[in-house]
């Protein structure tokens, strides 16, 4: 019996790497795209609603500028990048 738990043991607790590289996390990823579509939903919804002028409207139009500034830097920024060339340091 005891040599059939240390049979099924490692089975049921899962992967026991030590490699730390195995275990990161990925990075989060951003659609901006469908922040923008879903921020330009919720403030056309407001409007058909009667609320634009409230407070909510106003954050939802901030919002949207915000993700669209956002938007705007990212594609700056992969321009930037995609022209760069790395040069590798000589030993």
């Amino acid at each position: 019996m005891r040599h059939l738990l240390l049979i099924i043991i490692p089975f049921l607790t899962g992967c026991v790497c030590l490699n730390p590289e195995h275990k990161k996390a990925a990075p989060p990823i951003a659609n901006t795209g469908e922040v923008i579509q879903s921020l330009e939903k919720t403030q056309e919804d407001l409007a058909k609603a009667g609320e634009s002028n409230t407070i909510v409207g106003d954050k939802v139009e901030t919002a949207l500028t915000l993700a669209e500034r956002l938007e705007k830097l990212l594609e700056q920024i992969e321009e930037q990048s995609s022209s760069k060339i790395v040069k590798e340091p000589i030993k």
